[in-house]
């Protein structure tokens, strides 16, 4: 009988916001079970980086949040 393989741990579920820039930037996170441990500090710096361009440009024009978001 063999014996039953490792999974890992729990990918998160990620939940959409309904701003496509904000999604894409979670998406990312999908990334972290298909590299090395050693790598996923590079993936999540990607998405934190990728969040705070998305907060900086409503910063930069708060009232461009219409056009990035689904109806």
């Amino acid at each position: 009988m063999s014996e039953p393989q490792p999974q890992g741990p729990p990918q998160p579920q990620v939940v959409e916001t309904g701003h496509d820039a904000v999604d894409a930037a979670l998406a990312g996170l999908g990334e972290v079970g298909g590299v090395p441990t050693e790598a996923h500090a590079a993936v999540y710096e990607s998405v934190h980086q990728a969040l705070r361009d998305t907060l900086n440009a409503l910063d930069t024009d708060p009232l461009d949040t219409a056009t990035n978001r689904r109806s």
